[in-house]
């Protein structure tokens, strides 16, 4: 069991969510937390709010990273309010070595990975 869920049915929402977050960095578009959890819904569900969501999201990045291929959850906004990735995204950042200490430099990571991410996926169009 992984996170309450059979562990080939986490492994399956972990690989389609990665592929939609993939879809959506070739476009150069980022996408809410409501709707990655509808993408997966048929297999496992999480609420948008649900924490299980961010260890999800942050298996993915933390892969992505060491890929070097960026943090691939950048592109998971909240869809009201600062259209920005929640406090599990930054509290990674910072796990993986990123200077996220303060708000300007949370913002600047931010921005950047967002950049990175995109700049990788949309050259494999």
């Amino acid at each position: 069991m992984e996170h309450g869920f059979p562990t080939k049915d986490w492994d399956k929402a972990k690989e389609e969510t990665r592929n939609l977050l993939v879809e959506r960095a070739k476009r150069k578009n980022t996408i809410a937390y409501s709707e990655v959890s509808a993408q997966i819904a048929h297999i496992i569900y999480l609420d948008a709010h649900d924490p299980r969501l961010g260890y999800l999201l942050g298996e993915i990045s933390e892969k992505e990273h060491f890929e070097k291929r960026g943090m691939l959850s950048v592109l998971v906004v909240h869809l009201s309010g600062d259209m920005k990735p929640g406090k599990g995204f930054f509290e990674l950042a910072g796990e993986l070595g990123y200077d996220v200490s303060d708000k300007a430099k949370k913002e600047k990571f931010w921005i950047d990975e967002l950049i990175k991410v995109y700049n990788y996926w949309s050259e494999k169009l």
